[in-house]
């Protein structure tokens, strides 16, 4: 999006990053992360489990968010005529 080179590209992008899918593997890394920081602290399974489960919906969150600002920037009509303009 950034370059202008493909506005399909960026559409895809924007849209893929709305679905909960794409946060899966960062998610994952994360909370195993915290699982064994805090398993070392705490003891409560019931706490850790929710607090893991709070950060996994606020990385989706942060990510459709992204999204969400992308597709409205991809619709604006002076982005659309960047996207078609060709040099001399």
């Amino acid at each position: 999006m950034q370059e202008l080179e493909s506005r399909g590209w960026g559409l895809a992008s924007s849209i893929m990053a709305l679905l909960p899918f794409n946060t899966a593997g960062g998610a994952l890394v994360v909370v195993l992360f915290f699982q064994m920081l805090m398993g070392m602290v705490l003891d409560f399974d019931w706490f850790l489990y929710s607090v893991l489960l709070g950060m996994a919906g606020m990385m989706w969150l942060i990510q459709a968010a992204i999204g969400i600002t992308g597709l409205t920037t991809l619709m604006k009509p002076e982005v659309i005529a960047g996207f078609e303009f060709e040099p001399e």
